[in-house]
């Protein structure tokens, strides 16, 4: 195993936000094997829940627990969990979702695809990522390799990746920077993976691993055979102010832009008719609102 025969210190990051806490420890331990360090930052806003989070590590010198005491948003955990990492003098880092599920030798693998990658594309590596199941159906997620470049037998350079499962070398955040911590969440991975392409750096997917996660909390078959991640109504305020902070990214592709013009009503049309109806398209106005106006408000309330 390369990692684990090294010296290198890969530390693993993960962010929660009112977790199941059983699954939480699940989570934390399938992790805690393949790696040196967990940084485990809480976002929770619930005060048992906090308690309990704080409660399951704090006798274990290898996980830090960082708890914000409110919802900050993923970006500016993640952020914060790279800073405290870089502090910590780890090599490489990776990023998880607290119900991302964790097969023993993911990271191990990932690290040997980035290193086999890299014998090829010199430094121009941004990250790697495992390919993406969907939990509930255990189907691959296609749409990451579509318009992809196969660099190598089970390595493809993509436009944009989930962070969850995804490994950095710790040096490439002092080049392309740290994730927009104003987003809050959603788009937050693929405006930084469209930020590194934009410098000249690969995004990396592997066929020889993969991670089974939700995109969203369930799915709606369309007609002709698609279907659509569907999450609570929320989302769909920074879904759509972000979707419009993005066509001002001059990293973000002309091509790409038109998609999400194009997309926007489209979604609208597909989210009036899924209940709740009148709370989803409340906080899609919100969202264009706000996106139009440059409010970074974390609250889409």
């Amino acid at each position: 195993m390369l990692y684990m025969q090294s010296s290198v210190k890969i530390t693993a990051l993960v962010v929660s936000y009112n977790p199941s806490l059983e699954l939480l420890y699940k989570n934390i331990i399938s992790i805690k094997s393949q790696v040196d360090k967990i940084i485990l930052v809480d976002n929770s806003d619930s005060f048992s829940i906090q308690e309990g989070v704080a409660n399951l590590f704090k006798k274990d010198e290898d996980i830090i627990i960082i708890q914000l005491k409110k919802n900050l948003g993923i970006a500016y955990a993640q952020n914060l969990a790279i800073m405290r990492a870089i502090k910590e003098n780890s090599d490489f880092v990776i990023t998880f979702d607290q119900d991302s599920s964790v097969q023993e030798g993911l990271i191990n693998c990932l690290y040997e695809e980035y290193n086999l990658a890299k014998q090829s594309l010199g430094n121009k590596v941004a990250c790697i990522g495992p390919s993406v199941i969907n939990e509930r159906d255990n189907v691959r997620y296609e749409k990451y390799f579509k318009n992809s470049v196969c660099l190598l037998p089970t390595i493809y350079s993509v436009k944009s990746i989930i962070s969850s499962g995804t490994l950095y070398n710790t040096e490439i955040f002092s080049i392309v920077g740290l994730n927009k911590a104003e987003w809050f969440i959603d788009s937050i991975d693929i405006e930084w993976c469209y930020r590194a392409r934009y410098l000249g750096y690969h995004i990396l997917m592997t066929t020889k691993v993969a991670m089974k996660h939700n995109l969203g909390a369930k799915d709606i078959s369309l007609f002709f055979g698609k279907s659509i991640n569907v999450g609570s109504p929320i989302r769909l305020y920074y879904v759509y102010r972000n979707w419009i902070f993005s066509l001002r990214e001059p990293h973000f592709p002309f091509k790409y832009k038109i998609k999400l013009i194009s997309m926007m009503p489209i979604k609208f049309l597909i989210f009036s008719m899924i209940s709740p109806k009148r709370k989803r398209m409340s906080y899609i106005l919100k969202g264009i609102s706000d996106g139009l106006k440059k409010n970074h408000s974390l609250n889409g309330e």
